[in-house]
C-alpha cells in the first residue's frame, strides 16, 4: 500500500478484517499468543482476562474450561477489537454452535455441554481427522465411564506434562502427578486438552454405542486404530504396535 492510500484509508475510518482462526492450538497460552498477533489486545490483557475466575464466570467458564468457548474456525475480526469484545463475540459464536438439537443430545447421555466438549477433546486427541473413528472412540470412553474405570488416555498424559513432542508415552509418564492424567485420575479432567473441533463435539453427541473397552494405534502409524473387547486381544494389537515403535527407533 503506498503513503497515501494508508493516509487516505486512516483518514476515512475505514478497517480491513483480519481472520483468526484456532486450528492446531492446544493450550490457553498458545491462544493468547496468536491472539496477540491479530488483535490490538496486549498479551497480559489477554492473560489476565483467560485466567481470571471472577472475569470468566459472566461465561460459566473457569481458567481450566475456558477453551471451551472456542470452536476452531475461521473468523474475522478487526484489528482494534478489546479483550471485552473478543469475549463476548467468541461467546455468540458458542451460543449459534449449541444448538437446541445438540443441547438435548448431551442431555440425552447424561453430560453437559463442558462435559462434552471435555470428553470430545480426548477423542480428538486420538483421532484428529476420521470422523467415523472419532464415534468409535467415544462410545469405547463413554463405556469406561459407565464401568467407573480409568480413561488411560495417552493424549491426556502428554498434555499434562505439557511436551506435545513425545511420540510413545512410557510407563513412568504415566505416573505423572496431574488432574489431567487419567491414568491416574479417574473421570473427565478438569478441562479440555485441546481446542475442539465442532466435529469432534458431534462424534461425541452421536457416539457409537459398542462394546469396546480398549483401543490401540495400529502398527502402520496410520493414526487409525485396533478396538478390543477383552484386555487378551488388546495385548496382542499392543504388542504389534510396540514391535512396529521399536523397528522404527521410536522410543
Amino acid at each position: 500500500m503506498s503513503n497515501n492510500a494508508l493516509i487516505n484509508l486512516l483518514k476515512a475510518g475505514i478497517q480491513e478484517q483480519v481472520e483468526l482462526n484456532f486450528n492446531g492450538i492446544k493450550t490457553t497460552d498458545q491462544l493468547i499468543s496468536r491472539l496477540c498477533r491479530r488483535i490490538e489486545a496486549d498479551s497480559i490483557s489477554l492473560y489476565e482476562a483467560m485466567y481470571d475466575s471472577g472475569y470468566l464466570s459472566k461465561y460459566g467458564l473457569n481458567p481450566d474450561n475456558v477453551q471451551t468457548l472456542f470452536i476452531p474456525g475461521t473468523y474475522k475480526f478487526y484489528w482494534n477489537t478489546s479483550v471485552d469484545e473478543f469475549f463476548e463475540r467468541m461467546s455468540k459464536e458458542y451460543k449459534s454452535f449449541w444448538t437446541a438439537a445438540r443441547k438435548k443430545k448431551a442431555k440425552e447421555i447424561g453430560f453437559s455441554q463442558t462435559e462434552v466438549a471435555v470428553l470430545a477433546s480426548i477423542v480428538q486427541g486420538e483421532q484428529c481427522c476420521d470422523n467415523a473413528e472419532k464415534k468409535i472412540i467415544a462410545g469405547l470412553y463413554i463405556n469406561r465411564l459407565k464401568q467407573d474405570m480409568l480413561l488411560q488416555s495417552d493424549p491426556t498424559v502428554i498434555f499434562a506434562i505439557g511436551d506435545f513432542s513425545i511420540q510413545r508415552v512410557s510407563f513412568e509418564q504415566t505416573r505423572y502427578e496431574s488432574p489431567y492424567n487419567t491414568y491416574i485420575t479417574k473421570g473427565l479432567p478438569p478441562g479440555p486438552i485441546s481446542f475442539i473441533q465442532g466435529s469432534s463435539i458431534d462424534a461425541v453427541l452421536n457416539y457409537e454405542k459398542n462394546s469396546y473397552i480398549f483401543m490401540c494405534a495400529k502398527e502402520d502409524l496410520s493414526g487409525k486404530h485396533y478396538f478390543a473387547k477383552t484386555y487378551d486381544q488388546h495385548c496382542v494389537f499392543a504388542q504389534k504396535y510396540r514391535d512396529a515403535l521399536n523397528n522404527r527407533g521410536i522410543h
